[in-house]
């Protein structure tokens, strides 16, 4: 999708996809680092912007283990196994 020149009068950097339907365009601009390379910057059709979602991470370190362990043995199941819900 890149149509001018990335280095020096080659086309050394491309912008490959295979769904060229989802891009706008691809500019070439000067580069923010030192380089002899340009930068290629795709811009999509749709913006889409990002859903957050909320992660929670289990405790799996040992002694988080050792403790949850602990606390399984101090229930009375008994109790907890003869109730239907």
């Amino acid at each position: 999708m890149v149509r001018s020149s990335t280095r020096s009068n080659n086309t050394f950097d491309v912008f490959v996809t295979n769904a060229p339907h989802y891009w706008k365009e691809v500019k070439v601009k000067k580069s923010l680092v030192r380089t002899d390379h340009v930068m290629i910057i795709g811009y999509p059709k749709n913006i889409i912007n990002a859903k957050r979602t909320n992660s929670f991470f289990r405790a799996v370190r040992e002694h988080k283990k050792l403790n949850m362990l602990k606390e399984l043995e101090n229930v009375d199941w008994p109790k907890v196994t003869k109730h239907a819900d």
